[in-house]
């Protein structure tokens, strides 16, 4: 590849672009050495530069004495975290989407007087599990996505799972973001578990 090929391939590659270049025929009134490129557009609509996953995790786990389904009807209500989590204010109130639905944005108001917004990732009845990411959190963190899940034990109990992919915020060192994604999530789970349902 000559040298304006290498250029048009790293302007390209600056604007999400895939270049596949290769060498053209000999035409008339071209040069053996003439380009031809054909480009691929590859977008990435939520940020281009940089999507990869946040590499800090955080994860709790409780037992609870409440049959899954039941169990499920609190946790896979993505608004109703406002209703069991000690830190919230109040429920949660929907902006956009079906609860159910990848998409659907809620707003959490907490008693700090500050607000987390998420979005629903992912919704599965069957395997008792949502997924969602934070769009703009209180906590120290950046790339948040979040996994709740249920287990049936098949004995009368559940398990829930909460789990965390993130990274820190600029000034908050790993540790730092780790507690306090730690805490958030055993101060939901301790509350939840301790629901007579």
């Amino acid at each position: 590849m000559g040298l304006v090929g290498r250029r048009l391939l790293h302007t390209a590659a600056l604007v999400g672009l895939i270049l596949v270049v290769g060498c053209a025929p000999p035409q008339q009134g071209f040069s053996p050495a003439a380009i031809t490129t054909r480009v691929v557009a590859v977008y990435n609509a939520v940020n281009p530069f940089d999507n990869k996953p946040g590499k800090l995790t955080a994860t709790e786990i409780r037992t609870a004495a409440t049959n899954p389904n039941r169990m499920w009807a609190v946790v896979g209500d993505f608004r109703g975290i406002g209703s069991w989590h000690p830190l919230a204010a109040q429920p949660a109130r929907y902006t956009v989407g079906d609860p159910r639905t990848e998409g659907a944005v809620r707003i959490l108001p907490l008693v700090s007087g500050e607000s987390m917004r998420d979005r629903l990732v992912d919704w599965d009845g069957t395997r008792l599990t949502l997924r969602y990411a934070s769009e703009d959190t209180h906590l120290p963190v950046t790339k948040f996505e979040a996994t709740l899940e249920v287990t049936n034990n098949l004995d009368g109990t559940s398990t829930v799972s909460w789990s965390a992919i993130f990274d820190a915020t600029e000034g908050a060192s790993d540790d730092q973001a780790i507690a306090a994604v730690q805490e958030f999530l055993a101060t939901g789970l301790d509350a939840l578990a301790a629901l007579s349902l």
